[in-house]
């Protein structure tokens, strides 16, 4: 009751505020001569609305956006397995583009237009960006996968999701497993590249099908990028083969993921490399949520006690608000939203930890996902500090060790008043594209800590 009286006590003071100013305007003789008490506005507040919650799927991450020619910054990969939320397995993708000279041409491998050089080697070098790692025990862990050949060059005319399927060649490249580690590793031998540097990556070698493809092919091969992809390779896919311990965030746009050649003098008296640059990557997210306590939330009715969150294309919490009609006519001060972490299922929080972000979305008339409206009239410029403090969203602990989330939806409930907007909104983890957390929510019907909103309002 406390809260509650500390929540709607902060509105008097605004209000008494707004009179002073109207009456600074106006003859002090006559203020409030020609008011009747039943003209005065009140400031009421209410936590009773009935709202209801369910889970439900998440739309798929925009991998490449055809109309803006932009990409995904990070791309996940590797699977998860549980009892909660089922298989979520996540694929990636590269395809591959010649070097320039300094020039800003072309540049042919030296073992393609000199016989005296022979190839030794070629791997993949894949940086990974350790924020969007997740899972506490990956690093160190063995991630195992397969590699196969991408099927030819995709059209920049049209968009790509994380549900499409990666076009690949059947044949099975190789496979094995690489380890992630929280320390940097040097790309390459400084004997080989004295400017090499540590970063945080991971080598995938290239089989000898592959190597013997490139050792065969001619200077012809290598002039154009079309010729490449057409003749020698277009790209690879790598595919996550086994349940481990969270996922790897890969980063290809960074300028040191490249396809290294290694080659030396057919006479041994020096070592050189030659890197392909990464042209785009593409991503696969897929899930089965067969026999998983997901598979039986998302059934109809199985809501209002608990619910689930996963980030990066996976699961929503769909908040329904009940009895908007009571409030017709009203303005909205404030309204809250307030939503525990839910323990109850023995869901593991020390090895992965829920969001430290969500954010609250409807959907527009076209049905997509979008901010509502109280964060979107913050604007684009708004940094993320001064979004938590006027937004919420972040993850905090009560004085008990409770972790929970809160949110503002003020102007957006106005909107749902007023008819604009459906009496429902979504919590999502953010940024959605590029975080894969996953956690559960306490409903209204919770034992234990259930949601709750809190609704302040000028009464007319």
């Amino acid at each position: 009751m406390k809260a509650l009286k500390n929540f709607f006590s902060g509105f008097a003071p605004l209000l008494t505020l707004l009179i002073l100013v109207a009456a600074g305007c106006t003859d002090p003789i006559t203020v409030g001569s020609d008011l009747l008490a039943d003209d005065r506005a009140t400031v009421d507040f209410t936590d009773e609305l009935p709202i209801s919650t369910s889970t439900v799927v998440n739309d798929s991450v925009r991998i490449y956006d055809a109309s803006a020619n932009a990409r995904a910054g990070r791309y996940l990969f590797g699977t998860v397995e549980d009892d909660l939320f089922g298989s979520t397995k996540r694929d990636i993708a590269v395809s591959l583009r010649l070097a320039l000279d300094g020039l800003g041409s072309t540049a042919v491998p030296a073992f393609a237009r000199n016989d005296s050089f022979q190839l030794d080697s070629i791997v993949l070098i894949l940086p990974y960006d350790t924020s969007t790692t997740y899972g506490n025990e990956v690093y160190g862990s063995s991630m195992d996968y397969e590699l196969y050949e991408l099927d030819g060059p995709l059209s920049d005319d049209d968009d790509f999701n994380s549900d499409d399927e990666i076009p690949q060649l059947p044949t099975l490249l190789t496979s094995g497993s690489f380890s992630v580690s929280e320390g940097v590793r040097l790309i390459s031998d400084t004997l080989v590249d004295p400017d090499s540097i540590a970063i945080h990556h991971v080598r995938i070698p290239i089989p000898m099908s592959i190597q013997d493809r490139f050792a065969q092919a001619d200077s012809t091969d290598f002039e154009s990028d079309s010729i490449f992809v057409a003749d020698v390779l277009s790209g690879l896919v790598l595919r996550s083969t086994s349940p481990g311990t969270g996922f790897v965030g890969f980063n290809p746009s960074n300028s040191e993921a490249t396809l290294i050649a290694y080659f030396t003098r057919i006479d041994g008296s020096s070592s050189n490399f030659y890197s392909f640059d990464i042209d785009y990557a593409l991503a696969n997210y897929t899930f089965n949520r067969e026999g998983s306590l997901a598979e039986e939330l998302l059934l109809p009715g199985n809501d209002s006690v608990i619910s689930l969150v996963e980030g990066a294309g996976g699961l929503l919490t769909r908040i329904e608000i009940e009895n908007v009609e009571s409030l017709a006519g009203q303005i909205i001060n404030q309204a809250e939203l307030q939503f525990y972490l839910d323990e109850s299922t023995g869901v593991d929080y020390e090895n992965f930890p829920a969001a430290p972000l969500v954010a609250l979305y409807f959907r527009d008339a076209d049905g997509r996902l979008d901010v509502i409206e109280d964060i979107d009239a913050l604007g684009t410029g708004t940094s993320t500090a001064n979004r938590q403090f006027f937004i919420g969203g972040d993850l905090e602990t009560d004085d008990d060790g409770r972790f929970f989330y809160t949110t503002n939806l003020s102007v957006h409930l106005q909107g749902i008043v007023d008819g604009e907007y459906e009496p429902f909104v979504f919590i999502r983890v953010v940024p959605d594209d590029t975080n894969p957390e996953r956690f559960i929510l306490g409903g209204p019907k919770n034992p234990e800590r259930p949601v709750t909103l809190k609704v302040a309002f000028t009464e007319f």
